[in-house]
Formats: C-alpha cells, sequence, structure tokens
C-alpha cells in the first residue's frame, strides 16, 4: 500500500488531501478516505511493536500529517444547525424529497472513525461524534482498546450532545458557511465556491440555507433518476445560483473575497472568473442579518455582467406551498429582465435596478414543511 499500490499510501495527506481536510466535491465521495483510518491504526501497532522493521521514513503514520488530522475537522465542522449536511455535488439528498423537521442531531460521517481520532488527538468534539452517533461499541469486542473507548464515553459523555459551531470558511474545500443562533433556533447559511476534479455539479456560488429545524434551500444532490441527470439534474439550474445563456458554466474556482461577523449581521462576498464567454464579472453577496433570538432575514445580491440572458433559480423542497404579497413579476414586451429597462450604474459601473423588485415570501405550512420557489 505505500510503496506498490496506484496511489501510493505514503503521498495521500499530501497528494489527495486538501488543506482543510476536503478531497472531491462531494462530502458523501470524501467518505472513501476514511477507510485509511484503521490502517494507520494498525501501522501505528505495528511500529509500536517492530520499529526497526517499520521505520517512520519509509512508513509514514498519516496522523501527524496536518492536513490529515484536518480531515477529522472536515466532516465534524459540515453540519449545519445540528441537523443536516450541505449537499454539494454527488451528494444525497434525502431532504429534497423529505422536508418535514427532524429531531434527530446528525454528527456526520465519521462513525467509529471518531473513536480512533480521538485517541490520537484528543478532541471532544470528536468524543461527542462518536458517543451520539452510537459508534461506541456496547458488546463485548475482543479486539478492542477497551480503555480508549472508556475515555472517550467519558469525554463525550462530559461535553454532552450539542456541539458547538461557528461561522467559518474552508477556503481550500471551497465552502464559508454562516452561523447563528441557538438550540432549536439555530441558523445556517453555506456557500460552495469551489469547482474540484471529481464528483462536483455545474453550481457557481451556490448557496443553501438551514433555519427553523428545516433545509430550505436544498440542492438536488446525486441525480435522483439517470434518465433525465443529463438534461435536469446535471444543469447549472438545478442549484441556487445564476444561469448565463442557459448553458452549464466554466470550471474555474470561485475566489472568497470577504467573510464578516458582528452581533448582528454577517456577510459573505465571493466572486468567480470565466464563468461564461462574455461575462465579465461573476459576484456575489449574502447577508444574513440578525433580528433576535428567533428572527432573521437574508439579503442577496448577484452582480452579472456579460451574456444575454441571465436566470437566477432558488429551489425549496418538495412540498406545497403558500405565499402572501404581491405576485411573480414578468418582464413586459421586449424586455430582458424583470427590473425593466431603466437600469442605472453604481460607483463600479454595475448596472441596478431603480427600485427593489417586490418579495415573494414562502409560508410554512403546519406540518413544518417549506415548498420550493424557482424565479427566472
Amino acid at each position: 500500500m505505500y510503496y506498490d499500490a496506484p496511489a501510493q499510501l505514503r503521498y495521500m495527506a499530501s497528494n489527495l488531501l486538501l488543506r482543510d481536510g476536503g478531497t472531491t466535491e462531494s462530502p458523501s465521495y470524501n467518505t472513501a478516505r476514511l477507510e485509511t483510518v484503521p490502517i494507520m491504526a494498525l501501522v501505528r501497532q505495528l511500529r509500536n511493536l517492530h520499529p526497526e522493521r517499520f521505520p517512520a521514513q519509509e512508513f509514514p503514520v498519516l496522523f501527524d500529517h496536518p492536513n490529515y488530522r484536518a480531515m477529522f475537522g472536515y466532516f465534524t465542522d459540515l453540519v449545519c444547525i445540528e441537523k443536516y449536511l450541505p449537499v454539494i455535488g454527488d451528494m444525497g439528498s434525502a431532504t429534497l424529497a423529505k422536508p418535514a423537521q427532524t429531531a434527530t442531531l446528525a454528527y456526520g460521517s465519521l462513525g467509529a472513525h471518531a473513536t480512533v481520532a480521538y485517541g490520537q488527538y484528543g478532541d471532544a468534539k470528536l468524543a461527542q461524534t462518536a458517543v451520539f452517533s452510537r459508534a461506541v461499541p456496547t458488546e463485548p469486542d475482543f479486539f478492542a482498546d477497551t480503555a480508549l473507548l472508556d475515555r472517550v464515553r467519558q469525554a463525550g459523555e462530559a461535553a454532552g450532545s450539542h456541539i458547538a459551531r461557528q461561522t467559518q470558511a474552508m477556503d481550500g474545500y471551497k465552502l464559508a458557511i454562516l452561523r447563528d443562533g441557538d438550540g432549536e433556533q439555530q441558523r445556517a447559511l453555506w456557500s460552495f465556491y469551489g469547482a474540484l476534479l471529481t464528483h462536483g455539479q455545474p453550481g457557481p456560488l451556490e448557496i443553501g440555507l438551514m433555519a427553523k429545524g428545516l433545509d430550505l434551500l436544498p440542492s438536488i444532490g446525486y441525480p435522483q433518476s439517470w434518465k433525465d441527470a443529463g438534461t435536469w439534474e446535471g444543469h447549472v439550474l438545478t442549484h441556487n445560483t445564476v444561469c448565463v445563456d442557459r448553458a452549464n458554466p466554466g470550471g474555474d474556482v470561485g475566489r472568497l473575497l470577504a467573510l464578516v461577523k458582528t452581533p448582528w449581521c454577517q456577510w459573505l462576498e465571493l466572486d468567480r472568473e470565466r464563468v461564461a464567454s462574455g461575462v465579465t464579472e461573476f459576484r456575489r453577496q449574502v447577508l444574513m442579518v440578525s433580528l433576535g433570538a428567533e428572527d432573521f432575514y437574508v439579503v442577496d445580491i448577484l452582480d452579472v455582467l456579460g451574456g444575454g440572458e441571465h436566470h437566477l433559480s432558488y429551489h425549496g423542497p418538495q412540498a406545497p406551498v403558500t405565499t402572501s404579497g404581491p405576485g411573480p413579476l414578468s418582464p413586459g414586451p421586449g424586455h430582458a429582465c424583470r427590473a425593466g429597462d431603466e437600469v442605472r450604474r453604481d460607483v463600479r459601473g454595475r448596472r441596478r435596478a431603480q427600485a427593489p423588485r417586490p418579495v415573494l415570501p414562502a409560508d410554512r405550512g403546519a406540518t413544518g414543511q417549506a415548498g420550493g420557489i424557482l424565479v427566472g
């Protein structure tokens, strides 16, 4: 595995893992790297027994590499509002078809690997993950490290079932998550601005939103049916972003320009180059504004210059929806956009509508479900 395998294990942490622990665009496919955890634990045991036969220079234990350690934090920190994972790339998406609120806390994909990682690093979050995801065995196991399991149980139970997570940017993987609120009033707004080589989908600067115990703006994730995957599931319009000239974007990686957090507002600014032919600017600013312990709102501003036609899409779960306020706008004959032809330019020379567009709010029903809105 270290020298003769097609993907030599000794190079995995340096050549395969990003600095914050991800590899592919899809968090689901990234779990494949966790299969190396029991191998590393075994190599460490063999080295302790026979250090002369397994020198560190020839058989490095990847636990010592910063990228490998970051992999455990990657899986732990992906969780939003303690219930959901961002659906990025070819990832499973249960919330799209099952939008009802869940009372179950989520702990990511580490499972029993969190026990091994806790033994290596001593991070309480890893013990919490192992204990409360029920990955610590309760039956006698001849091969188990009972002393380690006892330490994991003690540390996890002492820390409790709730894992505190903060607003953060994984700028190697290209994921930013704004977090706010406590308990059942937690909210999280994420944006993926990467373009990794495998298991990805076209969604430049896409966003997602979790709040009120729901995944309110889910992505479609792994194709729901291969029959229409090339036409629909593989198209940028299945993501919460802008489509230019009805075509999928180019593959350039986006940039995080700003991430600011204050007690009442958080702001994220991103951009991406070479999205499509003739597009000179593709920039997104998102603000999450707190109105107290229970309420908040999000402002989403996209600046797209170039191309002949822009479509902005948002997607809610597959459930009934009710609306209040004015109906959706439609462009008049000969108009290119719903804001109308009378636009001005701001100080950067970008086009701005004269007045903000009316908002079409979606109300949650009594069942705790949210509906879907697609804005063209």
